[in-house]
């Protein structure tokens, strides 16, 4: 069927894929005829089925006389897969699972010093109160803002797309949908294509058009070097505009910038985790947003409203 995809078998999971319900039916009749040439046999209750389409089609796959269920989603390889291509699900199931290591982490009672300080301080902001602001937190450790991180994943996912040999079923579907996109046949179109669009488009990246138009792409290499620098500057600049914009930075700016990296008391606190407790107090003392001009502050015990 002149189809390329990559790995449709792990243990004794088969995934079969295709465009339309006849070659469907054929595949499963080869695995139907295999079984039987070697003695076992699949279960159709328990194999499913998941129809990638906005169009009713028709879809009643037979194996050994029987129906394969239609489902709207399903696990392959610990991915879970939905038809209508609806991921927030599993986005959330993966924040789940984060916040429970955490935790588990947390009341395992490990010490500091055996849980990588990076780990902690992505894990649980770095132990500081309500009152830190996570901008700066964040540039304290040399982290960009988490958005930027996704991104660049995403660009660099684009890449390996586009670099992709033609003849591989996500590369027909990638151009496919890139192309609907691009001339609006498709009203509404979610999924990466528009998302993709919309990070080219904030980072000022221009490559995928040109892609797009004339068929050239720069390597993967280039691409990569490429994605990190317009990412670093763009965040470098959002940040320069909030420190602007934001008196809480008042004197944050002064003592740390977002190109230094990691905050020397944390540095400190690798090398002698039994004063981590010491260093979390210095960068408290710099993350705290403290009024200048209010009269009233709002404390974080009570949730009252006090005079200065």
């Amino acid at each position: 069927m002149d189809i390329h995809i990559s790995s449709p078998v792990q243990a004794d999971d088969i995934a079969l894929i295709s465009t339309n319900f006849c070659n469907m039916q054929t595949m499963v009749a080869v695995c139907e005829n295999y079984s039987i040439d070697w003695k076992f046999k699949f279960k159709p209750l328990k194999s499913i089925q998941l129809n990638f389409s906005k169009s009713k089609q028709h879809t009643d796959i037979q194996l050994y006389n029987s129906s394969i269920p239609l489902e709207i989603s399903a696990r392959h390889e610990g991915v879970l897969l939905k038809s209508k291509l609806n991921f927030m699900d599993r986005t959330l199931e993966a924040c789940r699972t984060l916040r429970s290591s955490a935790l588990g982490l947390i009341k395992s009672g490990l010490h500091p010093s055996v849980i990588s300080i990076d780990t902690c301080n992505r894990i649980v902001r770095q132990g500081l109160p309500r009152q830190t602001r996570s901008d700066m937190v964040n540039a304290l450790i040399g982290w960009k803002s988490a958005e930027s991180y996704i991104d660049e994943r995403k660009l660099l996912f684009l890449g390996k797309l586009v670099l992709m040999k033609d003849l591989k079923l996500p590369k027909q579907i990638f151009l496919t949908r890139a192309m609907e996109f691009k001339y609006n046949c498709v009203k509404h179109q979610l999924g990466l294509i528009p998302d993709i669009h919309r990070i080219l488009i904030n980072y000022r990246l221009s490559d995928f058009d040109t892609y797009l138009r004339t068929g050239h792409f720069p390597t993967y290499i280039q691409r990569k070097k490429k994605v990190k620098v317009a990412v670093q500057e763009t965040e470098e600049s959002l940040w320069r505009f909030r420190t602007q914009i934001d008196k809480d930075f008042k004197f944050f700016i002064r003592i740390h910038t977002l190109s230094k990296g990691l905050q020397p008391a944390w540095t400190f606190s690798r090398k002698h985790p039994l004063l981590i407790e010491k260093c979390r107090f210095i960068v408290n003392l710099c993350t705290l947003t403290h009024p200048y001009e209010e009269l009233y502050f709002l404390c974080d015990k009570c949730g009252r409203f006090f005079m200065i």
